[in-house]
Parts: structure tokens; sequence; C-alpha cells
């Protein structure tokens, strides 16, 4: 059956950024880069929910808007302003996608993970917050977080552990689920299995497509896999 095509179209930045004329200029610049510094590196989640690496790029962030202003600093500013400022393709979005799992499943799946119920809630809704800061149809998630802690519990604890899914199996999964996001057009009239191992594919092509132009994915922990329990993260 004929697929209707999901749109992959990549935008490309402009070239050769013109130099800021004043130091006026300069500050201005330099507060909205801060602004979507934040926006980029926070995605949606507040201070206090950012993980570590989170933080680094914040203050990373930091640094080169306090330098000294000079062609080189203005040249380097100009430049990821627009990077956190462009919208990001299709493609860029479904491999953040798969990314933001691969972040949280390492977190799960560490005794410091499931240590409290708090430490199980803020991790849920740390990845729903990053997933609806990509696109709003993963908004819904905040009202299964039970469901979402079910798909960490499948992330598994160590590279193809016999049994459990990969991160783009989990981002397809939700996508079939509900969640008509990232470009997806899901064909009602195919099984969701089949569904799901097509969206599956097509997520596995995106992040080999990109993994270049991003940071690495994060290390997955070598500990011990948690044994499963019954549990419910029982939130209000």
């Amino acid at each position: 059956m004929p697929r209707r095509t999901e749109n992959q179209s990549e935008s490309k930045l402009i070239a050769s950024p013109r130099a800021w004329t004043s130091g006026t200029e300069c500050e201005q610049e330099s507060s909205k880069f801060l602004h979507a510094a934040r926006r980029y590196i926070g995605r949606g989640q507040t201070d206090s929910e950012w993980c570590e690496s989170q933080r680094l790029l914040m203050k990373l962030a930091h640094v080169i808007d306090t330098a000294a202003f000079t062609p080189d600093w203005v040249k380097t500013l100009q430049q990821m302003l627009r990077i956190a400022e462009r919208s990001l393709t299709i493609g860029e979005l479904r491999y953040r996608a798969v990314q933001a799992v691969h972040e949280a499943g390492a977190i799960w799946k560490t005794p410091e993970g499931q240590a409290s119920l708090n430490a199980r809630r803020c991790c849920v809704t740390g990845l729903i917050s990053q997933l609806q800061a990509l696109d709003q149809a993963f908004s819904l998630l905040h009202h299964d977080l039970d469901e979402v802690a079910t798909k960490l519990d499948a992330y598994p604890a160590l590279p193809s552990y016999p049994g459990e899914k990969s991160a783009e199996r989990i981002v397809a999964e939700i996508v079939v689920e509900g969640a008509d996001a990232l470009g997806f057009i899901v064909e009602p009239k195919e099984s969701p299995q089949a569904e799901i191992s097509r969206l599956e594919r097509q997520l596995e092509r995106d992040v080999a497509a990109h993994a270049r132009s991003f940071s690495p994915s994060v290390s997955r922990t070598t500990s011990t896999p948690l044994a499963r329990t019954k549990r419910s993260l029982k939130y209000a």
C-alpha cells in the first residue's frame, strides 16, 4: 500500500554572518543568545530539573557571552545564536527524540535513577518535557506517566540486551500509540506492529543521518540490570 511521504525537508544556515557594528548591538544580540541557549539547552525544563550536561552547557554559554568583544567572538556568537534559534528539521527532531530516550533510559537503569519515587518521577517527567519541547503532541504523555515508565523499563541496560527495546522502537511505539508527532503519519489500515517497525526503521535512518552533526550519544550504563518489580509511580 502506498504511504504518504513524511516531510523531511532540510533547512540551511545563512552563510557569512554580518559583523556587529557597535557594543550596544553586541549586547542586545548576546542577550538574545543567552535566551535562545536557555531554551535550546533547557528544553522546557526548569533549572532544578536539568541534568549535569545541561548545566555545563549553560555555563559554557555564559562563558561565551562574557568573553571579550573581539571579531572572532562576534562571529562565533552569531553562528551559535542562529543555530540555537533556527527551527530544527524533521530529521533533527527525530534524532533528538531518540537521544532523549537514550539519556532518560541510561538514568532510569541506574540505582540512583530508581532510588526513590521522586527520582523516578524526575526521570519520567524530564523525558516528557524534552519530547514535548521537540513536538507539542508529546504533551499527552503527562496524563500517563506509568506508561512512560513502562517504556523506560524496556530500555536496554546494556547494548543489544536480549528481549528489550531500542530507543528508536520506544519512540515509534509512543507515536503509533497516540502521539502523532515528529512528522509521522500513522497508516490506520496497517497493524500497529507493522507501523511501529516502519517508524523504527525511519528513526534509525534519521539517527544515522544526523549523528555526526550533534553530540555523541550518551554511554549506556554497564551496571547489572535492575530486577523487574511490579510497581506504580502513584502520581496524583
